[in-house]
C-alpha cells in the first residue's frame, strides 16, 4: 500500500464525506419482482455446487476432516443455499463457498467457526463507518493483484495436492485417462485468461442459449 503511494501517486483516494453512514439496503422486491431470467441463472446453481463439494473437500484436506460426511454434505449445501437466498432477498452479495476463504484458512492456519463468526459482525460493524470502508475501498489494484496471486496459488496448490492425495491409479491406462481429464480441466479452464497474454492461444468458450462460460 505504501509502496503504491509513493511508486504511483494519485493510485490511492481516501477521500469520504462523513464518520458514519447507513449502508444501502436494497430489498428483492423493490420495484417489482421479474422471475424472466431465471433460466440464465439456474445453470449457476450446479457450479457454485460443484465449487461447494470441491472448496469442502479442500478443506477436509487442510484440517484433517471429511465434511462431506461430517456434517455432511446435505446439511452444508442447506446451509449454503439459505444463506445465499437470504442474502439475495436483502440484495447483500453471494454467501456460496469461496476458494479464496479455503485458502485463507490454509495460509493462517485458523479453521474454527467461531473466529469466522466473529470476524462475519466486525465486517458488518465496520460496514458503517465511512473511513474504514474509504480506507478498503482505496487500497490499490496493485496490491489487491498481489494478494489475489498469493490466494489462487494456494487454491491450485491446496487442489492438486488433493488430488494426488486421493487420487491413486491403478494401472497404466487409469493413469493416463485421469492425465488427460485433469490437463483438459486446467486448459479449458484457463484458456481464456492465456487468450489475454498470448496471441495465438485459442479462445475456448461453452455457449447454451444466451448464457456463455469461459473458463475460470
Amino acid at each position: 500500500y505504501l509502496a503504491s503511494i509513493i511508486l504511483v501517486p494519485g493510485s490511492v483516494d481516501l477521500s469520504f464525506t462523513s464518520l458514519f453512514s447507513i449502508p444501502d439496503f436494497r430489498f428483492i422486491w423493490e420495484g417489482g419482482l421479474d422471475f424472466s431470467a431465471w433460466a440464465l441463472f439456474v445453470p449457476l446453481a450446479f457450479v457454485s455446487i460443484a465449487e461447494h463439494i470441491g472448496d469442502h473437500t479442500v478443506l477436509g484436506a487442510i484440517t484433517g476432516k471429511d465434511f462431506l460426511t461430517d456434517p455432511g454434505l446435505e446439511n452444508t449445501l442447506l446451509g449454503d443455499g439459505l444463506a445465499t437466498s437470504f442474502a439475495g432477498v436483502i440484495g447483500s452479495v453471494p454467501n456460496t463457498t469461496y476458494g479464496e476463504n479455503t485458502s485463507v484458512v490454509g495460509l493462517t492456519g485458523v479453521a474454527s467457526v467461531y473466529v469466522t463468526g466473529v470476524a462475519a459482525a466486525f465486517a458488518i460493524f465496520i460496514g458503517f463507518f465511512s473511513p474504514i470502508t474509504a480506507f478498503l475501498a482505496s487500497i490499490p489494484v496493485f496490491v489487491m493483484g498481489g494478494i489475489s496471486m498469493i490466494l489462487f496459488s494456494l487454491i491450485a496448490f491446496n487442489g492438486v495436492k488433493v488430488l494426488l492425495n486421493k487420487y491413486r491409479p491403478k494401472d497404466t491406462r487409469e493413469h493416463i485417462i485421469g492425465a488427460i481429464t485433469i490437463g483438459l480441466i486446467l486448459f479449458i479452464g484457463l484458456a481464456p485468461a492465456m487468450g489475454d497474454l498470448i496471441s495465438w492461444w485459442p479462445s475456448i468458450a461453452l455457449t447454451i442459449g444466451t448464457f456463455t462460460m469461459q473458463g475460470m
